[in-house]
């Protein structure tokens, strides 16, 4: 039994938190101190661990098997959460299975279960239609209305599985009880027990209840009809705009947004009001207030003086319920390339008070030509925020710039896409234009991989190369996106990475069955790209797919990316851990600094869903020609570190 379980468990080897590391964080499940709950399945302590991710705050939940439940809800939880992700479902970040120990570590959601707010008279309509729209998206996800996976019935939604993270986004727990069925299938499993849905759910025949994806229509009806009205109810930008220079002249309201999208300035020229294309509000507030009397109207030499600013943020300038980043708002006195968007200027600052300095590793350009680094996060809600910000300096070359102000921007989330990765026993994706995606070429593409004589039709080869095949000896992978372009990776061998001193490392769970240990400070990327395993006239990405070494959360120093051919004129910075933004907290003493979300920025790394990481070092265009396009890079440490122990699979190629 103890060897079936270590096998079951060995495909999830990515995901394994040792138990040391666990008891440090709850300071040994310390229930007065750390516990923030107790359900079904035993106690939830959080607490700050490392893991694929990173580092962040996290929830515990440790398995009491008096309680009831045992090792087959702590397997399933592993596997549903594994093979399902939503941004409406909680991530989970690890699990430990140690000296009898059975543990799953999730994602923090600070607000904790919908049932301890539900009588809030904080809580407003809109938020409630909000978290009732989210956790039906989440569950019209594991219904599968799209027919791509297998359908998952939940059987425990209850208000105590919705947990609620910062700005009250809604995110579904607790797999433990859940029913799979075959995809496309309306009555593959049988309910006996519903645990409190809304009214129209109840109907006694399930034929008579709505599916997930009509509540999810409904509700999004009726959440813009609340915010609509609520915001007729609370603002009034007739009010707001009596201070403005020059005076607004609009014979409407619909005259005035117009005005207000475009920006306008507010309180004597000190603030920049604005709205976005969602309707959300942006502020910007002149450096000069903020820096007070004792500013003078000069660049600021970043390399000598440091400037401790101080601003207020007023409520009525922001929405609520929106998460901003707080930027530094600058351009340079001199020149810098315009086809360069993003640089390393590594800004050292902190909050008046605090021991910890934060470090904005890029600063990066915005479609109105201004650079901005960013500094903080926060949900703007009824508090008016004081914040006095000491700047160190940058640290770099580019030291004199020009400060426009402190800007509160809302937060663009990066849109999570879900990876086109063989995973478990998933099966492909379901397709009715599948004839039309399939490429011409595929019988000489599939003469290159053992599966050359395992299909008898054409749609049975479509569903072979959608999940993907090790093509040329093993050595490259090659699959379809959902829109049939071509994708594929190869290994680091393949790749031509060359270093001075290289280990290759038998790694079981990477899909070449090897991988490369860096063991120096710079390597080069050196082979060409078949157009054979390309689509033509599209533009590609390229990543490259690693591991960092165990037990380290990432390097602190950036890589520089250089074009082989063009060296000087082409370089990027890529960092190969995502930098940890300050989120400020409503007590002083809970500020963190695990950001909510990011925005996508190239050179920055995200998590992949087979466990290993990415981060983009170049883009080319593919032609119609035959030509072999050629790819020649070299990667280099900036910092004082080196990069040893960096674990590399391959580059992957995929359409933007």
């Amino acid at each position: 039994m103890e060897a079936r379980l270590q096998k079951f468990l060995h495909q999830f080897q990515h995901l394994k938190i040792q138990l040391e590391e666990i008891t440090s964080a709850t300071d040994n499940f310390n229930d007065e101190k750390n516990c923030i709950g107790v359900g079904g399945f035993g106690k939830v302590y959080k607490g700050e661990v490392s893991h694929s991710k990173g580092r962040n705050m996290a929830a515990i939940k440790r398995l009491n098997q008096k309680l009831g439940q045992g090792l087959p809800e702590f397997l399933k939880e592993i596997t549903m959460l594994s093979r399902y992700r939503h941004e409406n479902l909680v991530s989970l970040l690890g699990f430990c299975h140690e000296a009898d120990e059975m543990i799953l570590v999730y994602e923090y959601a600070s607000r904790g279960s919908l049932d301890r707010h539900l009588n809030s008279r904080h809580l407003m309509w809109t938020q409630r239609l909000k978290i009732c729209l989210d956790a039906a998206k989440g569950l019209s996800y594991l219904h599968d209305p799209r027919e791509t996976h297998q359908r998952l019935i939940h059987c425990d939604i209850k208000s105590a599985n919705i947990l609620l993270d910062d700005q009250w986004n809604a995110k579904v727990s607790d797999f433990g009880l859940s029913v799979m069925g075959p995809a496309n299938e309306q009555q593959s499993v049988i309910i006996t027990c519903a645990s409190g849905i809304a009214y129209r759910c109840l109907m006694e025949s399930r034929e008579d209840r709505p599916k997930m994806a009509e509540i999810v229509t409904e509700l999004e009806t009726a959440l813009r009809s609340q915010e609509l009205s609520e915001w007729k109810m609370f603002f009034d930008y007739e009010e707001m705009t009596k201070t403005a220079e020059p005076p607004l002249k609009y014979s409407s309201k619909d005259e005035l947004k117009k005005l207000l999208s475009k920006g306008v300035l507010l309180n004597g020229g000190k603030t920049w009001f604005s709205l976005n294309e969602k309707g959300e509000h942006c502020e910007m507030i002149s450096f000069a207030k903020c820096l007070g009397s004792e500013f003078e109207i000069n660049p600021w030499w970043s390399k000598y003086n440091s400037r401790l600013i101080k601003t207020r943020v007023e409520t009525q300038f922001l929405s609520p319920g929106i998460t901003y980043t707080v930027n530094l708002v600058f351009k340079f006195i001199f020149p810098v390339d315009e086809a360069i968007n993003c640089l390393l200027m590594p800004l050292k600052y902190k909050l008046q008070g605090e021991t910890k300095t934060s470090v904005s590793p890029l600063a990066y350009k915005t479609e109105d030509g201004w650079w901005r680094s960013e500094l903080y996060q926060f949900t703007s809600d009824d508090r008016v925020v004081d914040l006095e910000i000491l700047l160190d300096g940058f640290r770099g070359s580019y030291t004199m710039i020009q400060a426009q102000g402190i800007e509160f921007r809302p937060l663009e989330k990066e849109e999570q896409k879900v990876l086109e990765e063989e995973m478990f026993d998933v099966q492909p994706i379901s397709d009715v234009n599948w004839n039309e995606k399939l490429p011409t070429d595929y019988e000489d593409i599939m003469k290159l991989s053992k599966h050359s004589g395992q299909w008898l039709t054409q749609k049975e080869a479509y569903l072979i190369i959608c999940k993907g095949f090790l093509i040329n000896d093993g050595q490259k992978w090659f699959s379809l996106d959902k829109n049939g372009r071509k994708c594929h990776m190869l290994s680091a061998r393949a790749a031509g990475i060359w270093v001075q001193h290289e280990d290759r490392l038998s790694l079981p769970e990477s899909r070449f069955g090897e991988a490369m240990v860096l063991r120096f400070w710079t390597f080069s990327i050196v082979c060409e790209i078949q157009p054979q395993l390309v689509s033509s006239q599209t533009t590609y990405a390229s990543y490259l797919v690693y591991k960092l070494p165990e037990g380290q959360s990432g390097f602190e120093a950036p890589m520089v990316v250089k074009d082989g051919e063009y060296m000087d004129d082409y370089y990027r910075y890529i960092y190969l851990v995502r930098p940890q933004t300050p989120v400020i907290r409503p007590k002083a003493n809970e500020n963190t600094h695990n950001p909510l979300s990011r925005s996508k920025i190239k050179g920055l790394p995200r998590e992949r869903n087979d466990g290993w990481m990415e981060v983009q070092i170049w883009e080319f265009r593919t032609t119609t020609t035959t030509e072999k396009i050629p790819m020649c890079l070299i990667l280099s440490d900036q910092g004082d570190k080196k990069f040893s122990g960096l674990i590399i699979e391959g580059i992957e190629f995929r359409p933007i």
